[in-house]
C-alpha cells in the first residue's frame, strides 16, 4: 500500500523523500544517490539555455555527435534545459542562470553577438564551446564566435593541436590530452582526471585587458603538444615558424576585477569532448558538469559530485592493427624464437 501511495508499481525502486518533495531511482549507485539528494535539497530548479541558429549541437540527438547524454547529465542535476534562437526572441530571458553555445557552424548576425556580450558584460554566465575550422565548409572561430569574444579581448586560434603523446592512451594524436589544470579555480581545484578533446583548437589569451578581466587558464595541454597551423594540407609536422608550440590553453575562465559584477565567460576551444561519443571517455563529463555548476552558481554541487566517471571505450587507432599484433606476430616471433633456440642445443 505504501509503495502504490508512491506509485511505485515495480521492485527495486527507491523513493527518496524529504521536505514534501519526492524522487525515484532503480540503481543504488553513488550517482544515483548523489542526484537524488542534490533533486529533493534544491530549493528552486535553474534554467540553463542552448543557443540555436547557428548549426550548434543539437540536445536531443543521439548520434555520436549530438547532446542528448549531456542533456541528460544536467537533467540528472535537476536543472531546466531550454534551447534559445536569439532571432527571435530578441534577448536572453531573464530566468537564464547560463547560456550554453556549442559548437556554431555558421556566422552569428551582429545583433546576435551584441545581445550576447550585453548579457555577459550586465553579470551573465555564457558557456562557450567552439571548434576549428574543417577546411571545407569554409567555417572558422574567426567568423562565429569572435564576433562575442572580441569585446572581451580572446582569440581562438583556429590551429589544430596534435599531441604524440595521446598515442599513448591509445587515442589519435589530434586528440590532446590535458592533465594540467588551475588547481586555485573552484572548477578544477579538486579534479585529478584525465580528459581528452578531439580535434580542438587553442584559446589566446594575449589581448585580454588584465585590468578589467581576472583571466583563468583553466586547462593546458602538454609541452609535447604544439598548434597545426596547416593541418588541412595533410601533413601534421611541427613547423617552429608556423606552428604554436605547447603548452596551449583549452579551456579559460574571463571575470571581471569588479567584485559587483558577476559575469563569467567560460571558453573552450573544442565541443567534441561532451559530446554522445566522447562524454564518458576518462574525466570529460565530470570537467563538463564542474563548469556548468560554477556557471550556474552551483559551487557546492561540484564538491559532492562522485569523481568516479562511467567507463568509456576508446578507438584504437591503426584499425585491426592490434588483433594483427596479437593473433598472428607474437606467435610467429615466439616459433621463430623457440626454433632458434633448438638450433642452438643441437649445435652444443
Amino acid at each position: 500500500v505504501k509503495a502504490r501511495s508512491y506509485g511505485v508499481d515495480k521492485y527495486g525502486v527507491i523513493v527518496a523523500v524529504m521536505g514534501g518533495k519526492e524522487t525515484t531511482f532503480d540503481k543504488l549507485t553513488e550517482s544515483d544517490i548523489t542526484n537524488a539528494i542534490i533533486k529533493l535539497s534544491r530549493k528552486e530548479k535553474k534554467m540553463i539555455y542552448f543557443l540555436t541558429g547557428h548549426g550548434e549541437r543539437d540536445i536531443e540527438s543521439e548520434q555520436p555527435e549530438g547532446y542528448l547524454s549531456a542533456k541528460k547529465a544536467l537533467d540528472g542535476q535537476s536543472y531546466d534545459i531550454g534551447t534559445l534562437n536569439l532571432m527571435s526572441a530578441g534577448a536572453v530571458p531573464n530566468d537564464s542562470a547560463l547560456l550554453i553555445i556549442a559548437g556554431p557552424k555558421k556566422a552569428f548576425f551582429k545583433k546576435e553577438a551584441e545581445l550576447v556580450e550585453k548579457y555577459i558584460k550586465s553579470g551573465g554566465a555564457v558557456y562557450i564551446l567552439s571548434d576549428p575550422g574543417d577546411g571545407k565548409s569554409g567555417v572558422t572561430a574567426k567568423n562565429n564566435v569572435a564576433m562575442i569574444l572580441d569585446g572581451f579581448g580572446v582569440r581562438l586560434r583556429d590551429d589544430i593541436i596534435v599531441d604524440p603523446i595521446s598515442r599513448l592512451f591509445g587515442v589519435g594524436e589530434a586528440m590532446p590530452v590535458v592533465q594540467t589544470y588551475d588547481s586555485a579555480h573552484d572548477i578544477t581545484s579538486e579534479f585529478n582526471e584525465t580528459t581528452f578533446f578531439p580535434f580542438a583548437q587553442s584559446v589566446d589569451l594575449s589581448g585580454v585587458n588584465r585590468d578589467k578581466y581576472v583571466v583563468t587558464e583553466l586547462c593546458k595541454t602538454t609541452p609535447s603538444s604544439w598548434g597545426e597551423m596547416e593541418s588541412k594540407s595533410g601533413t601534421i609536422s611541427f613547423n617552429k615558424d608556423r606552428d604554436i608550440k605547447g603548452p596551449l590553453v583549452v579551456a579559460a575562465v574571463i571575470s571581471a576585477v569588479e567584485e559587483s559584477n558577476s559575469m563569467q565567460l567560460v571558453v573552450y576551444g573544442n565541443s567534441g569532448f561532451v559530446s554522445n561519443q566522447f562524454i564518458n571517455h576518462a574525466g570529460n563529463l565530470d570537467l563538463f558538469m564542474n563548469t556548468v555548476s560554477f556557471l550556474a552558481q552551483d559551487d557546492d554541487l561540484i564538491s559532492i559530485r562522485p569523481r568516479k566517471s562511467a567507463a568509456g571505450t576508446f578507438e584504437l587507432p591503426g584499425g585491426n592493427l592490434v588483433p594483427i599484433l596479437s593473433v598472428y606476430l607474437l606467435p610467429f616471433l615466439i616459433l621463430v624464437t623457440g626454433i632458434i633456440f633448438w638450433f642452438r642445443r643441437r649445435k652444443y
